[in-house]
């Protein structure tokens, strides 16, 4: 794995270039983005010439569906109100996110959970994935368990990364426990492995 400049990327609040760079230099074909709420990532990402030219599949998996396990969360006041977002507003966000399907070829939308997503790879496609970057549920279960079910899809050599390292503990509590050599970059809250 070909590790960016730390200084250069720590130096950026946004992980789109941190990732682009990632999948510049690692030679990253076919990636999966674990939790893509507005497209954010996907759309930085896919207007980047060097992205767009050597993304084969990017896998853009989110069930676009409630998430009452955050609603308690009243530290947290970005959870607490994805934790409030009823089920009329997720469908209205995924059909708006389905219009950037017809600009970007390469780009497939899952609507499914993480687990869903992994049991179909598992079943057809293992090991797939050149880079896997989770950014889903943030709770240290859930984190856990993307970390378990995404890891054994990458191939060998490839990168397993994630997001908000540095901003949750639920999420530093998981990635510490299931990924202890991660390299942190923590402006950009990212963590990343080889696999």
């Amino acid at each position: 794995m070909i590790i960016p400049n730390q200084e250069e990327f720590n130096s950026k609040k946004s992980q789109a270039p941190l990732i682009a760079d990632i999948m510049d230099k690692n030679n990253v074909h076919i990636f999966a983005e674990i939790g893509v709420w507005k497209f954010k990532t996907v759309k930085k990402l896919m207007i980047k010439p060097n992205v767009n030219r050597t993304i084969k599949e990017y896998w853009a998996i989110d069930p676009y569906a409630e998430m009452p396990q955050y609603a308690d969360l009243r530290d947290d006041q970005v959870m607490h109100k994805m934790g409030k977002i009823p089920q009329e507003r997720w469908d209205k966000m995924y059909h708006g996110v389905c219009k950037y399907l017809l600009w970007f070829h390469q780009v497939k939308l899952l609507r499914l959970t993480s687990e869903q997503a992994a049991y179909i790879f598992h079943k057809y496609r293992k090991p797939y994935f050149d880079m896997v970057f989770i950014d889903a549920d943030h709770t240290y279960e859930a984190v856990k368990k993307d970390i378990e079910l995404w890891k054994p899809l990458i191939r060998k050599g490839g990168i397993l990364s994630g997001h908000d390292y540095g901003m949750y503990h639920e999420v530093n509590k998981a990635v510490d426990e299931c990924v202890p050599d991660a390299i942190i970059f923590p402006k950009c809250w990212v963590w990343l492995t080889e696999v």
